[in-house]
């Protein structure tokens, strides 16, 4: 792989607050930065209401181990925007070798 290939990619996690007792989620704080694989997608997602929607976002793979422990949920600065990992991490796999981790992560709109 060149090194060139890999982008740098800013992991944000909300931090909990309670509001009337329910927890929600509060600012973002920096967890840190990892050098990724990064590839735009775009894919159709059936709603709940049976309504189909094209969802845009990024497909983001990372050699090895990873640097970071991304959950779903949290928020990645990636080519300026701001997308959420929608999926657990699952393992990059070539054959029956593992190459490193794969995650998914969508772009959302600010209501």
């Amino acid at each position: 792989m060149i090194e060139d290939d890999y982008e740098t990619v800013c992991v944000y996690r909300p931090t909990v607050e309670f509001v009337d007792g329910r927890k929600v989620p509060g600012a973002l704080e920096r967890v840190g930065r990892a050098r990724m694989l990064v590839a735009p997608v775009a894919m159709e997602r059936v709603l709940d209401t049976g309504r189909t929607v094209m969802v845009d976002g990024f497909d983001l793979y990372a050699r090895g181990h990873a640097d970071i422990d991304m959950r779903v949920g949290d928020v990645l600065g990636i080519r300026g925007y701001r997308a959420t990992i929608t999926e657990s991490p699952a393992m990059w796999k070539r054959g029956d070798r593992v190459v490193g981790w794969h995650w998914h992560a969508e772009l959302k709109e600010d209501l």
